[in-house]
């Protein structure tokens, strides 16, 4: 009985503890992500060398587009990590469980082009074409980039 109350004891001196552990972990997760979309929307800005007036309109835009293109992946993410869990645990995937994840992910692929198509247009609207055309490889060029440092990074 002693003993029961010792873990009792115990799991409410510690509970608090843990719970602010994960907190400050799920802060830290937050505060590198907002660094990351600082960092994203500073790097693609001065590649379409875009001005004041221009990133007024823009910017709202393309976070828009990045929000939205968040959320499409995070669905997959979720499957994804199902698909894997189950794995892990030791069950054996059948064909159509395959046919399954492959489809998630081509819709997957599917609405984020269609997401891509409708944001080019508005885009189009707003800025010259050049800039439009500039925002494509900026992007692709800043993924390649935190790509290439967190490869450096983790080999030291």
């Amino acid at each position: 009985m002693k003993n029961f109350y010792a873990i009792i004891l115990i799991s409410v001196i510690c509970l608090p503890a843990v719970c602010l552990a994960q907190e400050k972990d799920g802060e830290k997760r937050r505060t590198e992500f907002d660094h990351f979309k600082k960092k994203r929307v500073e790097y693609i800005s001065n590649a379409m060398k875009l001005n004041e007036k221009e990133a007024e309109v823009f910017l709202p835009l393309c976070l828009e587009l990045w929000e939205k293109k968040f959320e499409i992946d995070r669905v997959f993410r979720h499957k994804m990590r199902e698909f894997m869990k189950d794995e892990r645990e030791g069950k054996e995937h059948k064909e159509e469980d395959y046919c399954q994840i492959v489809e998630i992910f081509a819709e997957k692929q599917l609405n984020e082009a269609k997401l891509n198509k409708e944001y080019m247009q508005k885009f189009l609207k707003i800025l010259p074409a050049e800039k439009v055309f500039l925002f494509q490889g900026a992007e692709q060029d800043f993924l390649r980039e935190m790509l290439n440092h967190r490869r450096k990074s983790s080999q030291k």
